[in-house]
C-alpha cells in the first residue's frame, strides 16, 4: 500500500508500507529561520502597558547587548522602562541593585541613585 504525503513546506513524498530495516529520506523539510524579536517586543510592550515595567526592564537587562536585535523597540522606550525600574528600586531602598543596573547599562549609566538624607 502506498500513499502521497504533502506538507506545506516540503515537496510531495511517496510513503510505502514495506518491511524495511533501513530508513530512507526522500525529501528534506526546508524551514526558514524563526525571528522571535517582534513577539518579544509585543510582550514587553504588553507588560509595560499593564504597569509591569519591572518585567520589561528585567528582560532588557537579561538580553544585554542582544537587545539591539529588537529593532522595532526604540531606545527611548527602553530607557523609559529602565528608569521606571530604577524608580521602583529606589522606592524600596534597593540602592545597591539600582547602582548595579545603572553601572551595567549604557542607556542609564549616568543615573546615580543616592539615598535621601536621614532625618535627625
Amino acid at each position: 500500500m502506498s500513499g502521497l504525503i504533502d506538507t506545506p513546506d516540503s515537496q510531495p513524498v511517496t510513503a510505502e508500507d514495506q518491511p524495511s530495516s533501513l530508513l530512507s529520506v526522500t525529501a528534506v523539510l526546508r524551514l526558514g529561520l524563526w525571528e522571535p524579536s517582534h513577539i518579544m517586543v509585543e510582550m514587553l510592550k504588553q507588560r509595560a502597558s499593564l504597569g509591569d515595567v519591572q518585567t520589561s526592564a528585567s528582560v532588557l537587562l537579561a538580553l544585554g547587548d542582544r537587545r539591539r536585535s529588537l529593532t522595532t523597540l526604540d531606545e527611548a522606550t527602553q530607557e523609559h522602562w529602565l528608569l521606571g525600574y530604577l524608580d521602583i528600586l529606589a522606592r524600596y531602598r534597593l540602592w545597591e541593585v539600582g547602582t548595579q543596573v545603572s553601572f551595567h547599562n549604557e542607556l542609564v549609566h549616568a543615573v546615580i541613585l543616592i539615598p535621601p538624607p536621614k532625618c535627625l
